[in-house]
C-alpha cells in the first residue's frame, strides 16, 4: 500500500512539473515568435495533405520538413540544434503529432500540424503578412525609380 501511494505521488509531482514546463515554454517570447514565422503561409513551413496508414491528414508536414526549414531559415545551425528547437515546439504544444502519441519529436514517419491559432494570433499573423507585403512593394518602388543605394 505504501509503495502504491509513493508511485502516485511521484506521478503527480511529475505531472505538475511537466505542466509547469509547458506553461514556461508556451510563454517564451522566442518560441511564440518562431511559431508565427513557421505558420506564415508565404515564408513558413510548407504544409499539404499527406497520407499515413490509409488516412489523409490535411495541412500537415513531416518532422524532417520542419528540421530542413529550421536550418534553411537560419534558425538552427545543424540537425541537433534543429531537433532541440523542434522538441521545444512540441513540448510547448505549438506543434502536434498526428501519427503517434510519443512525447519525443521524430524526423521521419511522424506527421505534424500546428495547433489552432487564437483570434488574436490570427490578427497578429495577418498584420505581419501585410507589413511584409508592404515592405516588398516599397522595395520594388525603390528599384523601379532608378535610385539605388551605393555602398562605399
Amino acid at each position: 500500500m505504501f509503495l502504491l501511494l509513493s508511485i502516485s505521488q511521484l506521478d503527480f509531482v511529475s505531472m505538475l512539473d511537466s505542466m509547469h514546463n509547458f506553461y514556461v515554454l508556451q510563454d517564451s517570447a522566442q518560441l511564440k515568435t518562431l511559431f508565427f514565422e513557421m505558420v506564415d503561409p508565404n515564408r513558413g513551413i510548407p504544409r499539404s495533405p499527406k497520407r499515413h496508414r490509409l488516412r489523409t491528414y490535411p495541412d500537415c508536414f513531416y518532422g524532417h520538413e520542419m528540421i530542413a526549414w529550421l536550418k534553411g531559415s537560419d534558425k538552427a545551425g545543424d540537425d541537433s540544434q534543429a531537433m532541440i528547437i523542434a522538441q521545444a515546439m512540441l513540448d510547448a504544444r505549438y506543434v502536434i503529432c498526428l501519427t503517434d502519441n510519443s512525447v519525443s519529436f521524430h524526423t521521419y514517419d511522424a506527421l505534424y500540424q500546428f495547433r489552432d491559432l487564437t483570434i488574436d494570433e490570427r490578427k497578429h499573423l495577418q498584420e505581419n503578412i501585410e507589413k511584409a507585403s508592404n515592405y516588398v512593394h516599397e522595395e520594388q518602388k525603390w528599384d523601379q525609380s532608378g535610385l539605388h543605394c551605393m555602398s562605399m
